[in-house]
């Protein structure tokens, strides 16, 4: 392979990244990724199940977040974890009302989450 061809298959994976990072932050809000992000959480062990996990439980129940972990999320959930950091009110921090909005135990999911994670 030349430098051209490495060139252009890097160019093509994060053209083909971009566009799944944008058709999910068309496709989920804040609510819907809070969901989507606990779940994936409590079926996962890896990495960005982890980080998924530790910002939700950062943002619920007020514990510290380490920033490097989102690096551990591919691009859709990277996107995801976007959305309910960009959607953050002061008055309105919990991850477990957004998924009872959206017609989730939010609560429920939560303590799962936190149980298996803390």
């Amino acid at each position: 392979m030349t430098g051209s061809d490495l060139e252009e298959r890097v160019h093509a994976i994060n053209t083909v990244n971009a566009e799944r990072r944008e058709l999910t932050l068309r496709n989920f809000t804040r609510e819907t990724a809070a969901v989507d992000l606990a779940q994936m959480s409590l079926m996962h062990s890896g990495s960005g199940a982890q980080a998924a996990a530790k910002l939700l439980i950062a943002m619920e129940y007020g514990k510290p977040f380490e920033f490097q972990m989102l690096l551990s999320l591919d691009y859709e959930n990277r996107a995801k974890a976007d959305l309910m950091i960009e959607g953050y009110l002061p008055h309105d921090l919990w991850p477990s009302r957004w998924m009872s909005s959206a017609g989730v135990d939010g609560q429920g999911l939560m303590e799962k989450v936190f149980d298996k994670w803390k």
